[in-house]
């Protein structure tokens, strides 16, 4: 049984992203974490994943510019 489609931000709500993989396929899977410490997998679609891609990038662009 595969996981459930994420479509809404909520799911991202006081939970922080521990992992991510976009390498199976069309299934574009992320790790989350609450505070307590309880993990949970989701799916996304991929206009999430093109989304955060483009976060990432501008993340780590930034991140270089700083150092």
């Amino acid at each position: 049984m595969g996981l459930r489609v994420e479509n809404s931000m909520k799911i991202f709500q006081g939970k922080s992203i521990v992992a991510y993989s976009w390498n199976h396929g069309n299934e574009y899977t992320m790790t989350l974490e609450d505070k307590k410490g309880n993990m949970e997998r989701i799916r996304v679609p991929a206009y999430m994943k093109d989304m955060f891609e483009q976060y990432f990038a501008i993340t780590m662009g930034e991140e270089e510019l700083a150092a």
